[in-house]
């Protein structure tokens, strides 16, 4: 027995292996590309490491929130720059971002918050209110009555402030299919407004806003310089071609209103197309003191048979809009450009 097992190993050493794989060829190209392009980090890497501090600065000087947010974490020297250099004016901006909660319990919260001193001072350094993606907000799980959950709103609107906030994004609020939770869905908006007495900007896309939600903010909110409402026709809802749900804002700058429907009462229609008379009625001449920046295109005027804002409407803003605007999208053809822009060379027309 012994002398099979011996065999049967002999046997087994004495089987040949199998052959190795050839060799793989020298590096070839893809070998020599890959030192290079390391050769080419590396020097790079040597070159930024030396550049001086405020050269870096400079460069930090164009690159947005998220470009910052990254190079941040590519080192230590990187971050102490962006965060901690006097020099650099390009800092990280606080985001405070709201995400998936019910109105009720928000707005507990928010009170909760500003009730503690140490919490309520961290919340002031936001510069920033954005709503995350999927949102949705409803009443709540809890049944809670119309009556209390008014009373918990206007508590909301007396005791809670956010004086850093400057910026409030509603792009990302989704809205809900209910009746119901749309009516607290506006309550909420409304609360914003209220909350918030340093907002310069304020976002809305593909939301139900109408004239009286933009006149809140108008009134409650006395720094507004630029208004984002885009998209806002698919609900059937409107705002005053006029600009008078924006007449509060005297130092509102720039409007973004792309895709949005309009309203004008017909005897008003005709004053602000006619270009032979009454030149101090136009488009948005209730809120046109320091406009900048305008964009209204595919606009639809609601309630009427002819549902287009006409050249003449456009063209009356043009030429009556005050020495402030630099810069305006619309419908406007190219012959009716050509023309504006002999007539006012200092305003950028673009469509």
């Amino acid at each position: 027995m012994a002398q099979a097992n011996s065999n049967s190993i002999k046997n087994i050493n004495n089987r040949k292996c199998p052959p190795r794989p050839p060799r793989r060829p020298p590096p070839g190209d893809d070998g020599i590309a890959g030192r290079t392009r390391q050769q080419k980090r590396t020097t790079i890497a040597s070159e930024w490491k030396n550049l001086d501090i405020p050269i870096k600065i400079e460069i930090f000087s164009y690159l947005d929130q998220e470009s910052l947010m990254n190079l941040s974490l590519v080192s230590k020297q990187s971050n102490d720059i962006i965060c901690k250099e006097l020099g650099n004016k390009n800092k990280i901006i606080p985001v405070f971002e709201i995400g998936l909660i019910s109105m009720p319990a928000l707005c507990q919260n928010l009170l909760n918050h500003s009730l503690n001193r140490e919490t309520n001072n961290k919340l002031q350094r936001y510069q920033i209110m954005r709503f995350k993606d999927s949102y949705k907000y409803t009443k709540d799980e809890t049944n809670l009555s119309v009556e209390a959950f008014m009373e918990l709103q206007r508590e909301t609107m007396r005791k809670v402030r956010f004086t850093g906030i400057t910026s409030l994004d509603f792009d990302g609020f989704s809205l809900s299919d209910q009746i119901t939770d749309r009516i607290y869905q506006n309550y909420l908006i409304y609360i914003f407004s209220c909350i918030l007495p340093k907002l310069r900007e304020v976002k809305f896309s593909c939301m139900p806003i109408t004239g009286l939600t933009l006149s809140n903010f108008s009134m409650n909110c006395p720094l507004l310089e630029k208004v984002t409402l885009n998209n806002n026709d698919i609900f059937e809802k409107v705002i005053r071609l006029n600009g008078s749900d924006m007449r509060h804002s005297n130092s509102l700058k720039e409007i973004y209103l792309d895709c949005s429907g309009f309203e004008c009462g017909l005897q008003h229609r005709n004053a602000i197309e006619d270009l032979n008379d009454q030149p101090e009625v136009y488009m948005f001449h209730h809120c046109c003191k320091a406009l900048e920046r305008v964009s209204i295109r595919n606009p639809k005027l609601c309630y009427q048979d002819d549902k287009i804002i006409s050249q003449n409407t456009l063209i009356k803003f043009v030429r009556n809009a005050p020495l402030t605007l630099r810069w305006f999208r619309s419908d406007l053809t190219l012959n009716n450009m050509k023309m504006l822009r002999l007539e006012r060379p200092g305003i950028e027309l673009l469509n």
